[in-house]
């Protein structure tokens, strides 16, 4: 099983990376304007990781797997 989108607005993290991208929007703001990580918020460590590494589809992580992909010391994608 992978996890690859929003369930709750049914975005894929292809989709919100490249908005994040277009709109030079970081995850608060991402979720301000789609909704995405904001209801169930399930889905918020795998956007966070998303727009971290530019992934766009993940294994099923447990926390600390999820943790050292959104750790500050990782190298933020967005800006490549």
């Amino acid at each position: 099983m992978c996890v690859n989108r929003c369930i709750c607005t049914n975005l894929t993290f292809r989709e919100l990376i490249d908005r994040s991208q277009r709109e030079s929007l970081d995850f608060e703001a991402l979720r301000v304007r789609t909704g995405a990580g904001g209801e169930c918020t399930m889905c918020a460590p795998y956007i966070r990781a998303a727009l971290r590494t530019g992934r766009d589809s993940f294994p099923v992580l447990n926390e600390s797997e999820l943790d050292a992909l959104t750790d500050s010391q990782a190298p933020d994608r967005r800006s490549e």
